[in-house]
């Protein structure tokens, strides 16, 4: 892992969770001082035990329940006491209680245990997940791979040996992906996991562990990667880059005031918005035309980028024109002005990009399109001809697209006048 790694996966206004074995502790300490350099202010805490010597040099806050009111810039540690040389953090329901959380606060859970071995599958009632977990990475060592399947290397020997059997007790590809599957990836409670293989210095020979990758992506469409915390480096990784492209560039007149700094849900429309698509994005644009300065002004730009549109007054088609090229895979496109889609909307349009790759996919609700659009990289330069206050209606018509029905009227739920902002506030 290594500063790109984080400042790609890891955004504010989330939750994120550490399970497995082999590097979690450590991944967490990286990440939280490359994420409080960049701006955030960044809590670590635990739904189990974290070792006191592992923070030894932070200042730990003791409190019986959870909260982000009072948190300093920088890193903030909260668990709950200390017993035996662990800190005793917070039941999953206590971070379940959390539902606001600013832009500029990141929330870092070690969320499962191992007792320092370097591969695991979970007991019943392992890792300790909240709800509102973000993102799950699931670490494991690199070192296993070719040995032996012992309890000198293993965490609940005994579910392993029920999943693969006695007599096949070697750590090949083929059981490592039959654990990682029956063990862990089956459980739909884990959204938006990343499998992350630690101590990538160690392989002579990367090509094992580099197949490895490649069928956990191809097979289940998550993200895998061969990381060295101690070098800091990523030798390998099979994972979809994904921008967003995020309008806000508009005047809004039948609003009558400025639509993106609206309150919502504890923040604004547009902080809102720019919230849930990090959560899937590496890259994300928002485009600025009326208002920026005041915008600008509300708004800190942590995770994302502003971009300012000269000819905003021509309407959608200069965000389109004007905005810089993704260096990604594929990218979605939206209004700032829809903060009620599901995620579990977004989650099933990537699925669908990735089946169909090359399509463009729309959503629809009860036959009305809506947003996000995912769009392949190669139409970006296809925006740049976009003209007037259409979108890119005329590239999808000449195209073509997949339409994915769904049961989200928030893909179509824009909000352009303030009866109807009032609406959704009351609802």
């Amino acid at each position: 892992m290594n500063s790109q790694f984080i400042r790609e996966q890891i955004k504010g206004g989330h939750i994120y969770c550490f399970i497995g074995a082999g590097g979690k502790t450590s991944a967490i300490k990286e990440a939280a001082i490359i994420l409080a350099e960049e701006g955030y202010r960044v809590l670590i805490t635990t739904t189990t035990k974290i070792s006191v010597e592992e923070f030894s040099k932070y200042r730990i806050d003791f409190s019986k329940s959870i909260s982000i009111d009072n948190m300093q810039d920088g890193i903030n540690i909260q668990v709950s006491s200390v017993v035996g040389g662990k800190y005793q953090g917070y039941k999953k329901e206590d971070i379940e209680n959390i539902v606001q959380i600013p832009l500029d606060v990141v929330i870092l859970i070690e969320a499962d245990g191992s007792r320092g071995l370097p591969f695991k599958v979970p007991y019943e009632h392992e890792p300790v997940v909240p709800v509102n977990s973000t993102k799950n990475f699931l670490f494991f060592s690199a070192k296993i791979m070719g040995e032996k399947i012992s309890s000198d290397n293993t965490y609940n020997l005994e579910k392993i040996q029920t999943i693969i059997g006695e007599k096949d007790m070697l750590y090949t590809n083929e059981n490592i992906l039959k654990l990682l599957n029956e063990g862990w990836i089956r459980d739909t409670k884990y959204r938006n996991l990343k499998v992350i293989i630690n101590q990538g210095e160690i392989l002579k020979n990367t090509f094992i562990a580099k197949d490895l990758l490649k069928q956990i992506y191809d097979q289940y469409g998550i993200g895998s990667y061969l990381v060295s915390l101690k070098e800091k480096k990523i030798y390998q990784c099979y994972d979809d880059k994904v921008g967003v492209l995020i309008l806000a560039a508009g005047e809004g007149r039948r609003m009558g005031r400025i639509k993106q700094l609206l309150k919502f849900g504890g923040s604004t429309f547009l902080e809102e918005t720019i919230k849930k698509y990090s959560a899937y994005s590496q890259d994300i644009i928002v485009t600025l035309g009326f208002h920026k300065e005041e915008i600008k002004g509300n708004i800190k730009e942590l995770g994302f980028k502003f971009q300012e549109i000269k000819k905003y007054k021509e309407g959608m088609s200069a965000s389109f024109r004007e905005a810089r090229a993704f260096d990604t895979d594929f990218f979605l496109v939206t209004p700032c002005d829809l903060p009620l889609v599901e995620d579990y909307t977004i989650e099933i349009l990537l699925k669908t990009y990735r089946d169909k790759k090359g399509e463009i996919i729309v959503p629809r609700y009860m036959g009305v399109k809506g947003h996000p659009v995912v769009f392949p990289i190669a139409l970006q330069s296809s925006f740049k001809n976009i003209n007037g206050d259409i979108g890119a209606r005329d590239i999808i018509k000449e195209m073509g697209c997949v339409y994915v029905d769904l049961d989200d009227p928030g893909i179509i739920a824009d909000i352009d006048t303030l009866n109807e902002y009032l609406k959704i506030k009351e609802e």
